[in-house]
């Protein structure tokens, strides 16, 4: 995991624990600093394949964090 994605998985963990639901991708990319959705997104593809999180199609708040860090 690099450091960008620890940086993205914690800020999607503490949003979750503060709002009880998963954040959107610009929401993510507004908190972790960066205007870029596709790295975001990116990002996310890649902690996913890494098995530390699941998103669900068809809304944009269903990002399932699998394993905590």
């Amino acid at each position: 995991m690099t450091v960008r994605e620890r940086e993205l998985l914690e800020y999607i963990i503490n949003f979750k624990k503060v709002n009880g639901f998963s954040p959107t991708i610009r929401e993510i990319a507004k908190g972790i600093n960066t205007k870029s959705t596709e790295h975001v997104r990116q990002m996310i593809a890649s902690l996913s394949d890494k098995g530390y999180l699941t998103i669900k199609e068809k809304s944009p708040r269903t990002i399932v964090v699998k394993k905590f860090i």
